[in-house]
Order: structure tokens, then C-alpha cells, then sequence
């Protein structure tokens, strides 16, 4: 009713989770969603680690990364493994990741997108170019570094994390 004050013995909750240690915690579908971004996040450096192996593993046989001497150790390498962060060995990979590839700007990879762009995969040697993934299209980026829009290649594996994000991003407006 209108008006009515709420008595302790009102069923009035702001979410209906009973939960005793957060008593305005609701139910969230994106629950699981929540908690795998939790334990991301509890495991930054070791998920980092991983990511970056698994990167490199995937993608060491394209024709960019075949340049750098160094990268085929790197791809079949266990160090930097996720039972090893702790002893250092994430950081040895890592170290030997930048040691190995250098820091590049979008410039430095045109030519690789613009064959990609006039070619597609049939222009690709049969390692890739630029990722071990089929190439599904090109998107213009944003422009925010600099006023130009840059070409960024598109695949599945990109497409699994854009859904990642948006479902974080979900789960954290409906909690």
C-alpha cells in the first residue's frame, strides 16, 4: 500500500537474495559470468601468461611472426607455464617474448593488412599472415590514437572476446 511504513517484520527487500553476508546481492543470471571475471582478474599475471603462450603457440607459424628469430623456442617453450608464475617463469617467458618480438605501431603491419585486404586468406601463406586464424573481414577502428581510423583484422577468436566483454559488461549493469 502507498504510504505504509515499512515494520521490521516487512518482507521488503531491495533484491530478493537472502543472502546473510550481502543482503542487497540479487540473483544474476550472469552469475557465472561474475565469478569467471573474479577469478580473471584474482589471476591477472598467470591469465596473462597464458593468454600470451596460447597467442603464440597459435600464431607462430605466420609469415610476421616466422621474422623474428627465436619464435619457434617460444612457441614449444613450458616456461612461463601457469603452475610456474609464481617461481618467476611467467616473467621469463615474457621477458623472452619482447626480447624476441619488438614493440611495433600500426604502420608496421600495413602491408601485411593490405594484402589481407586485397587478397583475403588466398593470399595468405599457408600459416597466415598476421594470425593463424581465417581472416573473417576487416573493421575500422575508432580513430582515437591519432584522427585516422586504422584497419584491425577480424576472426573468430576476436569475436569470442568481444562477447566476453559484452557479457561482463551485462552482468555487471544487471548486478
Amino acid at each position: 500500500m502507498p504510504g505504509r511504513p515499512l515494520s521490521s517484520s516487512s518482507s521488503f527487500s531491495p533484491n530478493s537474495h537472502s543472502d546473510p553476508v550481502s543482503p542487497f546481492h540479487k540473483t544474476n543470471r550472469f552469475q557465472p559470468v561474475l565469478d569467471r571475471f573474479e577469478d580473471i582478474t584474482r589471476n591477472a599475471a598467470e591469465i596473462q601468461s597464458d593468454l600470451l603462450r596460447s597467442i603464440i603457440r597459435d600464431n607462430a607459424c605466420c609469415e610476421y611472426l616466422q621474422q623474428f628469430q627465436g619464435i619457434e623456442a617460444l612457441s614449444s617453450s613450458s616456461i612461463g607455464s601457469a603452475s610456474e608464475v609464481v617461481g618467476g617463469g611467467a616473467t621469463d617467458y615474457i621477458d623472452g617474448f619482447k626480447k624476441t618480438v619488438p614493440l611495433i605501431t600500426h604502420p608496421d603491419i600495413m602491408p601485411f593488412i593490405e594484402r589481407i585486404a586485397e587478397h583475403g586468406n588466398q593470399g595468405s601463406p599457408p600459416g597466415g599472415l598476421l594470425t593463424a586464424a581465417p581472416v573473417q573481414g576487416l573493421c575500422l577502428s575508432s580513430g582515437t590514437t591519432d584522427t585516422r581510423a586504422k584497419y584491425l583484422l577480424y576472426h573468430e577468436g576476436l569475436k569470442e572476446g568481444t562477447l566476453e566483454v559484452a557479457s561482463i559488461a551485462a552482468a555487471f549493469r544487471e548486478g
